[in-house]
């Protein structure tokens, strides 16, 4: 007998992918179809395989017909190839969900999603709950389908008790300019945030639902009563119009390749709806967003790291609005009497300022997500000198410019140390000793890395005045520089080694061992479409010449934190 382990992917096709080798939810990317028949398969088709696998059969159910032919490939939908359009009508070229994320540059792109129709509904088939991880799943709804009032139900339902929770998202764009705005986390859903529309109406944006905290509600974190016993999903658009739903699974899409796991054999970051005192996981609670993910620290009042991915669907593209917006606000999803540290917390904190841990520049494609990343689970004290131009804000903005060449990338960013803390009203906001960012680059957005090439490289720096170090650092060859005290670009076997992390664990062993010593940096934004192909980190050769005429050299024009 021939054994696979199961981290194996036997999947036919790569576009029939899920999220991961063993996907959390079989066909949640609606991907396991065989379109375009030919006509003698199609007159064979019986009424099985007229079904959507994983959603039909099997206690799976849905309100069609024919379910196979609500299967969209996004290159139909007509509404994810218009253009970023201001209010004059002026539209900026390029800027479409499919232009941005390189799709029509593809001819044979394929990937579906489900098309739902006003009281349409489909269910999934039986299913075991994974034990831990966010239900998410990514919608899209035509902006002229928007602010009708429309909601997606969704409903879990415990197949041996009975037992069901309901979350809805009601299909109207989040509303932060006019009136009584919008928060995050509020439990009125005509006012909540994070339960209506920001990117929706362009691409296609991430929802999670049973894993938000509301003050007041009924249902607190109720997925974690459903970890490991048998359920069906269902979702259900209530209203008219469309939506198109697509990518349905368990897990930030941010930890693909693992969350971080620790060397000592402890636990990762999980979450735990108890109440501070009892929380088993108060200093690494698992705290998953649509925008990032992290792992929180209660008795510090900070995150240990956060994990995001950028790509061109997450930023702000040349042409179009950056909604720079730094208003902090404290986080209302974590658990009772966890302290929410809030704005006035880092008031007159000389040198120290509040740094995000996942970045502005890396979510702002719209106000929402701007928004999102300024909540204070997302801050950390650091350096006001460290966190400026000259410094860390040049690494951050480095990891725009591969989204911006069309690459994808998978970042996460840390703490390692404390060095001191100061009192907020009683309680300690903890101040990191040093800070450090590691980051995976894909060829393009859902690239399998087995087959085309990745690159990665790291950062690290204690909590403080960096001086001069990052002067001209595109174009030094760091991996001439032995003394880690010396430079501020690491590898990521070199943080992975000083933190006491294994970052990205389930990259592929052989993949992770041909970037794990790799220091080089691109000397520009445009040096990485010229030369990726040519995979020039592969032997840390010394930097091309800077070119004096590249206005996108360092990216410097670009606000990073």
């Amino acid at each position: 007998m021939i054994m696979a382990m199961v981290s194996f992917d036997n999947t036919l096709s790569a576009g029939m992918r899920g999220d991961y080798a063993v996907p959390t939810l079989f066909n949640g990317n609606f991907d396991q179809y065989i379109p375009n028949k030919s006509a003698p398969e199609e007159f064979g088709r019986n009424t099985i395989s007229k079904e959507i696998p994983g959603w039909s059969f099997h206690g799976g159910t849905s309100t069609f017909v024919d379910p196979t032919k609500h299967l969209v490939n996004w290159k139909a939908i007509d509404s994810l190839n218009i253009p970023y359009t201001y209010p004059n009508g002026k539209q900026v070229s390029g800027t479409s969900f499919l232009d941005r994320m390189g799709i029509n540059s593809e001819p044979n792109f394929s990937n579906y999603a489900l098309e739902l129709k006003g009281g349409e509904s489909i269910t999934h088939n039986r299913f075991v709950v994974p034990d831990w991880g966010s239900l998410r799943f990514n919608i899209h709804v035509p902006k002229e389908a928007a602010d009708r009032g429309n909601r997606l139900k969704v409903t879990l339902t415990d197949t041996a008790s009975g037992e069901e929770i309901t979350e809805s998202i009601l299909l109207n764009e989040a509303n932060f300019t006019t009136g009584t705005s919008d928060s995050f986390y509020n439990n009125d859903l005509e006012k909540d945030a994070a339960r209506k529309l920001g990117y929706a109406t362009r691409g296609f944006e991430t929802f999670n639902v049973f894993d938000t905290f509301y003050e007041g509600s009924s249902q607190q974190k109720e997925l974690d009563k459903f970890r490991g016993k048998t359920a069906m999903l269902k979702f259900e658009l209530e209203g008219s119009d469309v939506v198109y739903l697509d990518d349905v699974f368990f897990k930030s899409s941010s930890l693909k390749f693992g969350e971080p796991k620790p060397k000592d054999g402890s636990s990762p970051a999980r979450y735990s709806g108890a109440a501070y005192d009892g929380n088993l996981y108060k200093d690494n609670l698992l705290l998953e967003k649509p925008q990032y993910t992290l792992s929180y620290n209660g008795t510090g009042n900070i995150s240990n790291w956060a994990s995001f991915q950028i790509n061109p669907s997450s930023i702000y593209l040349k042409g179009e609005p950056n909604p720079n917006n730094r208003t902090f606000t404290n986080d209302r999803s974590l658990p009772p009497d966890f302290y929410q540290v809030t704005n006035a917390d880092y008031k007159n904190r000389e040198p120290y300022a509040g740094g995000h841990q996942t970045p502005i520049i890396s979510r702002s494609i719209t106000l929402k997500d701007n928004k999102a990343v300024n909540l204070m689970t997302n801050i950390v004290p650091q350096n006001e000198e460290h966190n400026k131009p000259k410094f860390w804000e040049k690494f951050e903005n480095y990891g725009q410019d591969f989204a911006k060449e069309g690459k994808e990338v998978y970042v996460i960013n840390g703490i390692d140390g404390i060095k001191d803390s100061f009192d907020a009203g009683g309680k300690a906001i903890q101040i990191p000793a040093n800070l450090w960012k590691v980051m995976v680059v894909l060829d393009k957005p859902g690239a399998d890395p087995s087959a085309t090439p990745v690159y990665a490289v790291g950062f690290y720096y204690p909590n403080e005045d960096p001086g001069n170090i990052a002067k001209d650092w595109r174009k030094k060859d760091w991996s001439k520089i032995d003394n880690l005290t010396q430079r501020p670009v690491w590898s990521l076997e070199e943080i992975e080694t000083k933190i006491g992390y294994d970052l990205f664990p389930l990259l592929p062993e052989a993949i992770k061992g041909e970037i794990k010593d790799v220091k080089y940096i691109f000397p520009s934004q445009k040096s990485i479409g010229k030369t990726w192909d040519s995979l020039p980190w592969k032997s840390n050769p010394p930097p091309l010449p800077e070119d004096p005429t590249d206005p996108d050299d360092e990216s410097e024009s670009l606000e990073g934190e």
